[in-house]
């Protein structure tokens, strides 16, 4: 949606607005009663794709009759778990091993800019 001019100024809003993400690299901090690790390659945890809403505004600016500027605000929120876990048995360091059950969903604020020409 895209409101008439006002002077050189327009204003707009984009719903729903959807993304598909791929994964290229992930690392997390790993934390237990008995563990404490940084850094760690999670690459194999996490999946390879992620799918996600969202809703932006924003304005436009007219520079000349052909060329203007854009900016927008935009959040997005994933529609699913990003860990590929289901409660698998993880050995720590200890010996003892426990069940993992972790949940990551994928939550962005983004700022866009661009030159509409």
């Amino acid at each position: 949606m895209r409101t008439r001019d006002f002077g050189y100024w327009r204003f707009f809003a984009e719903l729903p607005v959807f993304t598909i993400g791929i994964l290229t690299s992930a690392s997390g901090d790993l934390k237990t009663n008995t563990t404490s690790r940084t850094d760690e390659n999670a690459k194999s945890a996490i999946s390879s794709m992620n799918i996600s809403w969202g809703v932006g505004l924003g304005s436009e600016y007219e520079i000349s009759e052909k060329t203007s500027i854009s900016a927008g605000l935009y959040f997005n929120q994933g529609f699913a778990d990003l860990t590929k876990d289901s409660n698998v048995l993880i050995k720590q360091d200890s010996g003892n091993a426990v069940a993992e059950s972790s949940k990551a969903i994928s939550n962005n604020i983004l700022l866009k800019i661009a030159v509409l020409f």
